[in-house]
């Protein structure tokens, strides 16, 4: 009995190790997740860089991954116009030289970067500074701007020049507002260590309601709602870390699957003007997130639509 018992505690202290980096690994994919929600879907740039910069700093994090952060990390800095990127890609080059792809990627991109000063003058346009933080959403008639203040959603009026908490990050954080097509009512994210909600909240913050809490959806994004504003287009990661393209009404939060997508998740989905079909973009390889290896070809658009009336497209 008592050799059992050794033997058992010999195998618990073995798995210790591995459930760690798995731990571990797990968590640096979802905060590279939400550092590129910030670069390519929120435009948070500088929240961004700081999320791909913790990303590199794990310690024993993957080789691939500190790469495709750092690759990253110099194009945010190069769209900001900092002399950064260059860092960024130099030592990518310097540490990382063995991850072709990104070192190709980071070549290629050092090779390029040349100032270009925009003359806004000559071109006669005016410019009037009207907002100086990173606007997530801007409403249907152009006057709110949904903007993140620290884990809160707020709202900054144009005309007026006032701002307004929308919704409190009670859960953790608030995330992915998405407004609804009259402008009244805001969907959004609440999320924390135990999982994730869908939320609706009147853009003047009354109403407030769950929409979606379920256990076996630890994470979720919503993306629009739909033109007759009767429904929420969302991406559901599910516990088997696979993700699902889910319809959720906005009258009682029930919920239905258009199309499952193994370890896919996309950075875009959106309806069709007349509400009738769904595009989304979707990665060519499981082994990267960058935005250059998803696409859409024209041609082939119907290929890559649902129509979630339940027919084939056209």
């Amino acid at each position: 009995m008592m050799k059992e018992w050794q033997t058992s505690c010999v195998l618990i202290v073995l798995l210790l190790p591995s459930l760690a980096i798995g731990q571990k690994n797990r968590a640096t994919e979802v905060l590279l997740k939400a550092a590129m929600n910030n670069e390519l879907v929120d435009g948070d740039l500088k929240a961004a860089i700081e999320q791909y910069k913790k990303i590199v700093a794990v310690p024993g994090v993957k080789r691939a991954l500190a790469a495709r952060a750092l690759l990253h990390i110099g194009i945010c800095y190069e769209k900001l116009g900092k002399f950064e990127a260059r860092q960024a890609y130099e030592r990518l080059l310097r540490d990382y030289a063995d991850q072709q792809e990104q070192a190709a990627a980071a070549r290629a991109r050092l090779a390029a970067l040349v100032e270009s000063p925009t003359n806004i003058e000559a071109s006669g346009l005016v410019v009037r500074q009207a907002w100086t933080r990173p606007a997530l959403v801007v409403s249907p008639d152009g006057r709110y701007l949904i903007f993140k203040d620290r884990d809160d959603l707020a709202v900054h009026d144009l005309r007026i020049g006032e701002n307004r908490r929308l919704a409190r990050g009670t859960r953790g954080f608030t995330a992915y507002p998405a407004i609804s097509p009259d402008g009244q009512q805001v969907a959004y994210l609440s999320w924390d260590s135990e999982g994730s909600e869908l939320r609706i909240v009147g853009l003047d913050g009354s109403r407030a309601r769950v929409l979606v809490s379920n256990e076996e959806v630890p994470w979720l994004q919503p993306f629009a709602w739909s033109p007759d504003g009767k429904q929420i287009l969302a991406v559901f990661e599910r516990k088997d870390s696979t993700n699902q393209i889910v319809l959720v009404s906005t009258a009682d939060g029930s919920e239905r699957v258009l199309k499952s997508l193994e370890w896919r998740y996309p950075v875009q989905l959106s309806f069709s003007p007349d509400g009738r079909y769904i595009a989304y973009d979707s990665p060519t390889r499981q082994d990267s997130l960058a935005l250059q290896q998803r696409h859409i070809p024209v041609a082939r658009l119907r290929h890559f639509c649902l129509c979630h009336d339940g027919q084939s497209p056209n």
